[in-house]
């Protein structure tokens, strides 16, 4: 995809520990989730983020991206919900099998 868009640099994928089980709601649990949400916003992704959820994690999309958090830039970078960020949900009933799920991803960076 990126030989399409001479303007992007790179994409960068960013993990969390934070999957199914873990005690999201623990006192240290604080510095790496606004971490996370802080590297969301930061202007050299290009005010333009995508979450892509498995969706039975703990940190869910809207823990980490509260609303009002997210476009850096009002009117840039705005998500298909409007709310500035794209999220997918790899877990919700439209995606059927890993070709779908990539589809989605896909579809979703040519809106961006």
């Amino acid at each position: 995809m990126l030989p399409r868009y001479p303007n992007v640099d790179d994409v960068v994928g960013i993990a969390h520990t934070y999957g199914c089980g873990v005690a999201i709601d623990a006192p240290g649990a604080a510095i790496p989730i606004r971490t996370l949400h802080n590297i969301a916003r930061n202007p050299n992704f290009g005010g333009t983020s995508m979450v892509v959820s498995l969706g039975c994690e703990k940190l869910q999309p809207e823990r980490l991206l509260a609303p009002g958090a997210i476009p850096i830039r009002a009117g840039e970078g705005m998500g298909a919900d409007g709310n500035g960020v794209d999220t997918i949900v790899l877990q919700d009933e439209e995606n059927i099998g890993f070709q779908s799920m990539i589809d989605l991803i896909m579809r979703t960076a040519e809106r961006q």
